[in-house]
Parts: structure tokens; C-alpha cells; sequence
């Protein structure tokens, strides 16, 4: 793999001004000023589409030098999460025009085939804004989940209408290895629990319970009551909140739910059951098209990514077929959605040579040349 620098000139002012704000060293909860946010609908185009929402940023105090499409992950609360509207923010502050969809299945805490579709046409409502400069193709990042539809869209991109470059940041290889590893099963490194309720989420329809919405319900206010809080996920402090949530589901349905939740033991079990049921996945699995992706792709990871595994980034790199131009980074300084350190002096030498690959592949997926 060639050393970031080896790689194509870059705007300098775009990579020094995403090194300052994403910089360990910069504080969260601080972002950019300058940058405009608006709200764009995107349209149905078949009958059988949602209609959703996406937000725009754009720079206000420098002129837009690259566009972005940026997939979230699975979260009820799409960009609107504090972490990922900062993260857009840094983006458009540094000069770049960003969309990123509220994605109904996402929204809904649903991996599902819609997710390609419903992600295509927010590449449409971006292709299409009259702020996009023209000379620019656009680039994909996707995020944690966002990995499955970006893949797929990447694979979609033709001459006629194509993509800048896809860059996948903690991204998986294989759905049910995944959804094992977010129960506690066969992978090795961190594991974050306050995951496991959405694995049930998605088996639902084939859980067997007498009030499926009451438990869809309950999972999802769990699910609300705890994420972006690090602090719960240890044991003794969100099982006060799943027994508090939870107390007045009744017989199988508040079986299942203690379960889910991890009050009680023997979540593989019942997800095994459920996934014996349901069937095959074989659209939850991005590798049979990765061999039609031809744009650029960056594979990024963190070491201690404790809902996807790094090893994920390995195996979905090796599944390109041979000659593709595919470049990976593994990094300690982000996590899957909080920030890591730099350690003794080699490894932060070590990462601040890939955070510069990181940031340069970021400004290379959406500096593209080239009018779609």
C-alpha cells in the first residue's frame, strides 16, 4: 500500500483545516464557525419510496472546494446525533458542500435491503444542489453500518454517473460474524452492550412474542435512554434502566425483552433461533459487489472499535478482488464513536502518520474532478 504522501496533490487548506478540528488535541464540543445547516426533502421516485429528510452544510466564509455524501450509521437520531452534526460541521467548515439523510431504515434502528435505494437518490439531492460546484464528483463516507449501502451504491456508479471515491469507516465484511460479535460471541477486543437490543430489533418478525410493537417499543426507549453515554455501558448502570423500562411487559414478551437487554442470559441462543427462521442475509452481505466497484476506496478502522471489529476491516479488504484500489488505516485514536490517544512516542508517531492518510483520503473521496 503506498504512504499517504505517495498518493495524488491535495488541497492543503482542506487537509490542514480537518487536521486542526479533528485533531485529538481540539476539544469535542468545539466546531467551526461559518458553516450553514439546512434541511432538503428527498423526494420519492417509485411509489414504493419514503420521503426523508437530509441535511445540507455548506461553508460560509470560504469557497466550496469538494462535495460529500455522508452515510450515517445505525442511529435513531441520523445526523441530528450531536457527534455526527459536529463531525459534519468540521467537514463544511473546512470546505466542503455535505449531505447526510435521515435514512428511514436507519432512523428506525433497521439494516434492510431499502437502505441502497433510499441512499442513492440522497446522492441525487446532492448531485443536484445548485451549491455544488460542477467540476467536482462527489465521494461517499460512510460510517460504522453506513458501510452495507455505500458499498452497494459504490458498486451501482457507471462512466455516465460516477463517484469520486468511497471512503468506509468502520465498516464490516460479514453480517452474521457481526451481529455474533455485537452479542458477545466469537470475536475478539471490546465489545459495547448497549448494542445487543437492536440485534433483536431487527430479528422481530421472528421472535415469537404476543405484542411485537410493545416490545419494539421498549427496546427502542432503552435504546434512547442509553446510547452516546459510555458511562452505562458497564453492567450495574444501564440494568436499572433496562428493569425501569421494561417493568411492565408480561410473559414471553418481557422474557424476550430481559434478554435483549441482557438482564438475563441466553441472547445467542435466541438469536440463533430467530436467525435459523428468518433465513438468508445474502443482501446484508456487501462482498459479492465489490468487484464491480472501480472509484477509489479507503477502508478505515479503529483498533478499538467495540461494535464492528477491526478484523472486519481485514477480511472486507481481502474480498476485493485483486488489483483494486483499495487503501486501509487502522487507528487508535478513534474509536468507533469516540476518540482513543496516542500512547508512547512510536505509536503516536505511528498514528499521526495515519491520521494524515485518513485526512487525505477524506479530501481525495471529495475533490474528485469530474462532472457527473
Amino acid at each position: 500500500m503506498p504512504t499517504p504522501w505517495q498518493t495524488r496533490p491535495v488541497e492543503w487548506g482542506l487537509l490542514w483545516s480537518l487536521g486542526r478540528w479533528l485533531s485529538p488535541l481540539t476539544p469535542e464540543d468545539l466546531a467551526p464557525p461559518g458553516v450553514e445547516r439546512s434541511a432538503v426533502r428527498v423526494a420519492p421516485r417509485r411509489p414504493a419510496d419514503r420521503p426523508f429528510e437530509a441535511w445540507i452544510y455548506r461553508p460560509l466564509d470560504r469557497p466550496i472546494q469538494g462535495a460529500l455524501l455522508v452515510c450515517p450509521g445505525l442511529h435513531y437520531a441520523g445526523p441530528a446525533d450531536p457527534r455526527l452534526d459536529r463531525f459534519l460541521r468540521v467537514l463544511a467548515g473546512s470546505g466542503l458542500l455535505v449531505l447526510s439523510p435521515f435514512l428511514p431504515d436507519f432512523t428506525a434502528l433497521e439494516v434492510k435491503e431499502s437502505l441502497t435505494d433510499d441512499l442513492e437518490r440522497a446522492l441525487g439531492a446532492l448531485l443536484e444542489h445548485p451549491a455544488r460546484p460542477r467540476s467536482i464528483t462527489p465521494g461517499i463516507f460512510s460510517i460504522s453500518f453506513g458501510s452495507l449501502p455505500s458499498l452497494r451504491l459504490a458498486a451501482r456508479a457507471t462512466p455516465e454517473r460516477p463517484l469520486g471515491g468511497l471512503l468506509v469507516f468502520g465498516g464490516y465484511a460479514d453480517f452474521s460474524r457481526t451481529l455474533a460479535h455485537c452479542l458477545g460471541q466469537g470475536a475478539e477486543g471490546p465489545r459495547d452492550p448497549l448494542n445487543q437490543p437492536v440485534v433483536f430489533l431487527n430479528l422481530l418478525p421472528w421472535l415469537e412474542v404476543p405484542e411485537p410493537e410493545r416490545l419494539a417499543a421498549a427496546l427502542r426507549r432503552f435504546v434512547e435512554s442509553t446510547w452516546g453515554r459510555p458511562e452505562l455501558k458497564a453492567k450495574a448502570r444501564h440494568q436499572p434502566i433496562a428493569e425501569a423500562v421494561g417493568a411492565e411487559l408480561t410473559g414471553r414478551t418481557a422474557q424476550v425483552y430481559r434478554i435483549a437487554t441482557g438482564l438475563d442470559d441466553g441472547a445467542f441462543a435466541l438469536a440463533e433461533t430467530a436467525l435459523r427462521a428468518r433465513g438468508t442475509d445474502a443482501h446484508l452481505d456487501p462482498r459479492p459487489v465489490l468487484a464491480q466497484i472501480r472509484c477509489p476506496v479507503h477502508l478505515v478502522h479503529g483498533r478499538d472499535d467495540d461494535v464492528i471489529p477491526h478484523t472486519e476491516l481485514d477480511a472486507l479488504a481481502a474480498a476485493f478482488p485483486a488489483g483494486a484500489a483499495v487503501s486501509t488505516y487502522k487507528t487508535g485514536l478513534y474509536a468507533h464513536t469516540g476518540r482513543g490517544g496516542f500512547g508512547n512516542l512510536a505509536d503516536g508517531f505511528r498514528e499521526l502518520v495515519t491520521m494524515f492518510g485518513m485526512l487525505k483520503a477524506i479530501v481525495e473521496v471529495s475533490t474528485a474532478a469530474g462532472s457527473p
